[in-house]
């Protein structure tokens, strides 16, 4: 589902919108929800914006983790600077059915973000969030589940903004997943050499 607030035009980015959802180590599945955009804000006012993406969980998926991450460039197109900020109080959101369950401001506040170019410039971010420990949420999946990624933000006058962002959720690791992954990581071996020691 895509969303829009505010005027302007916005288009996908190279990195298509859309979702995945694959195997890991434990042999459980993830869930993965990704956006992209192009936002260019014709008019001569700050507007406010809201995107979102979501996809339909297929496998239920026990004790989640959730990891994430987002890239930003904003670019002047009219010579006074430009400007990105988060839109009152927020900025990215993952949900489960409608109910937010993890938010994300990068930087220092947790409650403000801004990202500025300077005239006839470009700024550019890229922040994640557990990583490399995702962060339990206290949630399940069940199939039918929805799995949302959600933008909000202001833009400049005459200015553009191109973002991407993604929203993983994990199952915790079984014990015997660690156990499998032990050796890999902890385990000791010898090399072998052309003599064979």
């Amino acid at each position: 589902m895509k969303k829009g607030k505010g005027k302007g035009f916005a288009a996908t980015a190279l990195l298509a919108s859309g979702a995945a959802i694959f195997a890991v180590s434990s042999g459980a599945s993830a869930a993965l929800v990704t956006i992209s955009k192009i936002v260019t804000n014709n008019t001569a006012t700050t507007q406010s914006y809201e995107f979102s993406e979501q996809i339909v969980v297929s496998q239920a998926i026990s004790d989640l983790k959730a990891f994430g991450s987002v890239s930003m460039t904003v670019t002047d197109f009219n010579r006074n600077g430009a400007v990105v900020t988060s839109d009152a109080g927020n900025f990215y959101s993952g949900l489960i059915n409608s109910a937010k369950v993890h938010s994300f401001m990068p930087g220092s506040s947790p409650t403000s973000y801004s990202l500025t170019a300077a005239s006839r410039g470009q700024a550019s971010m890229m922040a994640d969030f557990g990583n490399p420990t995702p962060i339990a949420i206290g949630k399940s999946l069940v199939v039918n589940d929805v799995l949302e990624v959600r933008f909000n933000f202001t833009l400049s006058a005459g200015d553009q903004v191109a973002f991407t962002g993604a929203f993983n959720l994990i199952p915790a690791p079984s014990a015997a997943a660690l156990m499998l992954l032990s050796p890999i990581f902890g385990g000791r071996h010898r090399r072998r050499t052309e003599n064979g020691y």
